[in-house]
C-alpha cells in the first residue's frame, strides 16, 4: 500500500500543488484510490467482476480492514476461507481460499 501511495506522490511531485486546496487534495486522493484499485485488480483477478469490485471499493474505503474486505469479496465470488495467519516477526499475513471445485487462491500481505 505504501508503494502505491509513494508512486502517486512521485507522479505528482513536479506539480506545484497547494495542499490547502480541496481540489488538489481530491486529485491526489483520486490518484491513490485508482492506484489501489488497479493493484487489487492485478493481484486478485477474481475481483474483475464489477459487482465484487464495487464491494471491495466500499469496504476498502470504509472502516473495514483490508483483509476483511478481501474475505468478503472472495466469499461473494464463491470462495470460503480455508486458513489464515499472521506472523508478527516477519509482518506476513496469509489468507487461503477454496471454492466448491477445490480451487485454491492464496493471498499474502507483507508489511515492510
Amino acid at each position: 500500500m505504501k508503494k502505491i501511495i509513494d508512486g502517486v506522490l512521485n507522479n505528482v511531485s513536479g506539480l506545484q500543488l497547494n495542499l490547502e486546496s480541496k481540489a488538489a487534495r481530491d486529485m491526489i486522493s483520486n490518484e491513490i484510490y485508482n492506484g489501489i484499485k488497479k493493484f487489487l485488480q492485478t493481484q486478485l483477478p477474481i475481483l474483475e467482476n464489477q459487482a465484487i469490485m464495487e464491494n471491495v471499493e466500499q469496504d476498502l474505503f470504509g472502516e473495514v480492514a483490508i483483509d476483511d474486505c478481501i474475505k468478503n469479496a472472495m466469499e461473494k465470488a464463491g470462495y470460503d476461507i480455508d486458513s489464515s495467519g499472521y506472523d508478527i516477526q516477519t509482518g506476513v499475513r496469509d489468507m487461503l481460499f477454496v471454492d466448491k471445485n477445490n480451487k485454491h487462491i492464496e493471498i499474502t500481505f507483507k508489511h515492510k
